[in-house]
């Protein structure tokens, strides 16, 4: 979790491993409404290289299947990625959010029903461990689709994932993917 320290007009975050960051309070009342990021006052416990590396590849994996059930496409083999918890966000391109886990699982299921064929490869990976319990994964891909017409689109696919471990697994919370057209 991530923690602040107050002053008159700043905040400070602390990140696991000691990069503080520094953001003025009037940014924090526009984004969160409010002057703190968490109700913790000192920076939390640094992990250890062997934890982050554990956690970091815990979200690789995680995140890799679901480019596996995308080519597949098989909505059903990623559900348990999603959390069920009532606060799971996702937001696409700008004009889509979706709450819960039912709702995106059909959104889903429905747009991989008018593909004949999927090939999603990722091309960048990057996770952030912030706590032992918090990781945020940011990656880039490119994904070819071929609908029931045989008609095939070409796409970039950035992202950015919010993944929470609870009861020992761990579950995307929050996601974000923008999509951009390419040219064949």
């Amino acid at each position: 979790m991530l923690g602040g320290r107050i002053d008159h007009t700043h905040s400070t975050l602390f990140i696991p491993g000691g990069h503080d960051a520094t953001i003025p309070k009037s940014v924090l009342r526009r984004s969160c409404g409010h002057d703190t990021l968490g109700c913790r006052t000192t920076a939390p416990a640094a992990l250890t290289d062997a934890q982050r590396l554990t956690i970091t590849d815990s979200i690789l994996t995680i995140t890799r299947g679901f480019a596996t059930a995308i080519n597949a496409l098989d909505a059903d083999r990623f559900s348990p990625i999603f959390s069920s918890d009532p606060a799971l966000t996702f937001a696409a391109d700008g004009n889509l959010m979706l709450v819960s886990h039912d709702p995106l699982m059909s959104m889903y299921r429905a747009i991989y029903s008018g593909f004949r064929k999927a090939d999603f490869a990722w091309d960048t990976l990057r996770v952030s461990v912030l706590s032992p319990d918090v990781a945020v994964l940011s990656g880039a891909g490119h994904l070819s689709v071929t609908d029931k017409t045989g008609k095939t689109a070409h796409q970039g696919v950035a992202v950015t994932y919010v993944f929470v471990q609870r009861t020992g697994k761990w579950q995307l919370l929050h996601g974000h993917a923008s999509h951009r057209t390419l040219t064949s």
